[in-house]
């Protein structure tokens, strides 16, 4: 998603209409919002967006943004048919299992781990004997984590708003209905921030 608003960023008449009309915005978002399509649906439903009113009116417009979206997530689509491979496979960032599952749809928690293993290390580049003693103080700290939680202690919650969005994008995923790709999206859209 962050490199879909940098790509809207690079277009400002894009970005000011982005900005300033709520339409415009949400059906926008319907784009990444295919993200939550099972894999099987995502190119199927791309060509029903872009074959969409809204689409169809912006289109010169939206033109670089089909591009890069078509080069990069979809590939390349010729009377229906995709005829070149994008640059990231539609499995590798597609979300809808992880979403159906309850399971995480970024790398945040390996990033907040490592920004946190990086605090508790104090140095970006130990020596070697000073990452080995935190590498132990580490495994203590985990063993007593583990225990705390094999008893029924509470661990840190995630943020209520983040349990709730992803509750309603969760809500939305399981009434998933093939025939209505175009409303599915749009519903994902509302949830959808950047």
């Amino acid at each position: 998603m962050q490199a879909f608003w940098r790509k809207i960023n690079e277009h400002s008449d894009i970005r000011a209409r982005y900005g300033n009309e709520e339409n415009f915005n949400l059906m926008l978002k319907m784009l990444p919002a295919l993200a939550f399509l099972p894999s099987r649906d995502v190119v199927i439903g791309y060509i029903g967006l872009r074959s969409h009113t809204f689409f169809v009116h912006n289109e010169t417009l939206l033109q670089p943004i089909f591009t890069y979206f078509e080069r990069t997530y979809i590939g390349h689509i010729n009377n229906g048919i995709v005829v070149s491979q994008p640059l990231f496979a539609i499995e590798t960032w597609n979300v809808y299992d992880a979403t159906i599952n309850n399971m995480g749809r970024t790398n945040n928690s390996v990033e907040g781990w490592h920004n946190a293993f990086c605090r508790f290390v104090g140095s970006n580049h130990p020596n070697i004997f000073n990452f080995l003693q935190k590498l132990k103080e580490y495994e203590a700290l985990n063993r007593a984590l583990i225990t705390q939680i094999s008893i029924g202690s509470t661990t840190r919650q995630t943020r209520r708003k983040y349990r709730d969005l992803n509750l309603r994008i969760h809500t939305i995923a399981i009434t998933y209905d093939p025939s209505n790709k175009v409303d599915y999206l749009k519903r994902i859209s509302h949830n959808l921030n950047f």
